[in-house]
């Protein structure tokens, strides 16, 4: 009798494929587009020609943003601050200083949430919140050319000059422009279950910007007037 016909495949050991960080952001990229595209559209103006009002409208959409996303990646990390919360928590701190310094804020709170968070949600997160630095890049060379930075506009950027400094709680091993995503990725089992997932919490994050931008521009429409 042959000596491994007791074997069942059940027996076997399970090979754990992971996708490459390279593969992941492709994959993302080319399912995430829309979402992209869409949110890149209604931030022309300050991507191009930007004024004060656009500058303050940008920080106020991104304050609400990471103010939620913090909430969340706090109530499911269990007091654990990985490199996703601490990401999150250096912007908020940024956009909140930012906000004070131009004495600019806005009422109410969005929620966010997902079915879970684990290594490929904080993967679609890290996808969203690192890739945007180079939009961020493009916008503080703007607001510089337009002459919008000099002292007496009273205009704050620590959010966006952050932009050109090292990642936050980035990985020493880990090169590159997003180094928190790339260290996730490398941990994202190459199946379509979790490959799905960090595309779910991808296109999630960036509905939460359009939605942020809503909440932005609805309160201070609002605001206009009751004046």
């Amino acid at each position: 009798m042959n000596e491994f016909a007791a074997l069942t495949v059940t027996d076997m050991p399970r090979i754990r494929r992971t996708i490459g960080s390279d593969d992941l952001r492709t994959f993302l990229r080319a399912r995430t587009a829309d979402g992209h595209a869409r949110l890149d559209g209604r931030l022309g103006a300050v991507a191009s020609a930007p004024t004060a009002d656009d500058h303050h409208r940008f920080i106020l959409m991104n304050l609400v943003a990471y103010r939620a996303l913090s909430r969340f990646v706090s109530s499911r990390s269990h007091g654990e601050t990985g490199p996703v919360a601490a990401m999150t928590k250096a912007g908020l701190d940024r956009l909140e200083n930012d906000a004070r310094s131009m004495g600019i804020d806005c009422d109410g709170q969005l929620g966010f949430d997902l079915p879970s968070y684990q290594t490929p949600e904080a993967a679609g997160l890290a996808y969203v919140l690192e890739g945007s630095k180079l939009g961020a890049k493009v916008i503080h060379r703007r607001l510089v050319k337009a002459g919008l930075l000099a002292p007496e506009t009273g205009i704050s950027a620590v959010f966006l000059a952050s932009a050109f400094e090292p990642t936050d709680r980035a990985p020493a091993d880990r090169p590159g422009p997003m180094p928190i995503f790339a260290a996730l990725a490398s941990q994202v089992e190459d199946e379509d279950g979790p490959r799905g997932r960090a595309v779910n919490a991808a296109i999630a994050t960036f509905a939460l910007f359009e939605r942020s931008l809503d909440h932005v521009v609805a309160t201070r429409d609002k605001k206009e007037s009751s004046r």
